[in-house]
């Protein structure tokens, strides 16, 4: 069987079942490849602004034996500029990675037998610095999701902190990229991936 996908989303899958090893080799990271847990597109509702508890999609979410990465995709096709070798994401798109790294770091902190009781500690607010945003309540389907994450990673850490990195794949194929991203706004490792070698015309094989 073939599987052919196309955008960003399916370079997204294909580089984390074709390029995984690549990816933890850039951080030096040992963790066997299938000891890795995987969230793909995890959903965390729309970016709804400061007053709503809300804050969007990742591409990807690895966990591994030494850190939690929070991943972002691009392709030479993305509406992103690449200005003197640094791609510009949107603030959202940054603040997605803040928040989540609030969530990881807090959740750690303490020992939450359930939501309320991570809600009540936190005032029902995320402050970090001068981001400002409502927890989602007990019940809710955005809380339901992060907790499936947060006992993910603390059964991976057993309560101690946890590496966080963000990391920024960008996909191209060939010399078909004249300019390949060095640096992004926002604190991300850029991983540049040639993805010509899977190419199917305009698709990428994906199985």
């Amino acid at each position: 069987m073939e599987f052919i996908g196309y955008g960003e989303d399916a370079l997204t899958f294909w580089a984390l079942t074709h390029r995984l090893g690549d990816m933890l080799n850039t951080f030096g990271d040992n963790t066997l490849q299938e000891s890795c847990t995987i969230f793909f597109r995890p959903s965390f509702g729309r970016h709804g602004g400061l007053r709503s508890s809300e804050f969007g999609e990742f591409d990807f979410i690895l966990i591994t034996d030494q850190a939690v990465y929070l991943g972002e995709s691009k392709w030479h096709r993305s509406s992103e500029e690449i200005v003197d070798g640094k791609l510009h994401l949107r603030r959202e798109q940054i603040e997605r990675h803040e928040i989540m790294a609030w969530y990881i770091e807090e959740w750690l902190k303490g020992d939450f037998d359930n939501w309320s009781d991570f809600f009540d500690k936190e005032g029902g607010k995320i402050r970090k610095g001068e981001l400002l945003k409502p927890l989602p309540p007990v019940g809710k389907l955005l809380s339901e999701n992060l907790i499936k994450l947060l006992e993910e990673i603390r059964h991976r850490f057993k309560n101690r902190s946890a590496k966080i990195y963000n990391v920024l794949l960008y996909f191209y194929a060939g010399d078909e990229a004249i300019i390949l991203p060095k640096d992004s706004n926002g604190n991300f490792t850029i991983i540049n991936l040639d993805y010509s070698s899977d190419r199917v015309g305009n698709f990428i094989k994906m199985l």
